[in-house]
C-alpha cells in the first residue's frame, strides 16, 4: 500500500502541520492469470472535515488498471499521478502560467 499525505504548514512552521488530506492507493490481490509485472490498484481519497469535507473518510474512490509495476521507465509519481486523473477525472484543472524550475528540457 502507499500512502500520501497532505499536509498544511502554516508560515512553514512544522510545529502547526495539520493533516488536510490523504490518499491511499492499494494493489490487488493478484491471482494465478495476473503478470507480476503489472498491477491494478484500488485507490481512496480522504479528505479531513477540516478541509471541506462533510464528514471524515472516503471522499472520492477510483481505480489504476495495468500499471507496467517493473518498468524502468515510469514511477512512483507516474501512478500517483495516474490515480489522481482516473480518480478525480472531471475536477477542474488549473494550467500553469510560467515554468517550473527545471521544466524547460524535455524528458
Amino acid at each position: 500500500m502507499i500512502i500520501v499525505k497532505v499536509l498544511l504548514r502554516p508560515q512553514g512552521d512544522a510545529s502547526r502541520d495539520r493533516e488536510i488530506g490523504e490518499m491511499t492507493i492499494t494493489l490487488d490481490h493478484p491471482t494465478l492469470l495476473d503478470s507480476p509485472d503489472v498491477g491494478n490498484y484500488t485507490v481512496r481519497i480522504l479528505k479531513s472535515a477540516h478541509h471541506g469535507a462533510r464528514a471524515e473518510g472516503t471522499w472520492k474512490r477510483g481505480r489504476v488498471c495495468g500499471y507496467p509495476r517493473k518498468s524502468k521507465r515510469v514511477g512512483v509519481w507516474d501512478l500517483l499521478r495516474s490515480a489522481l486523473n482516473n480518480t478525480l477525472k472531471s475536477r477542474p484543472v488549473w494550467p500553469a502560467k510560467e515554468k517550473a524550475d527545471g521544466e524547460d528540457k524535455p524528458n
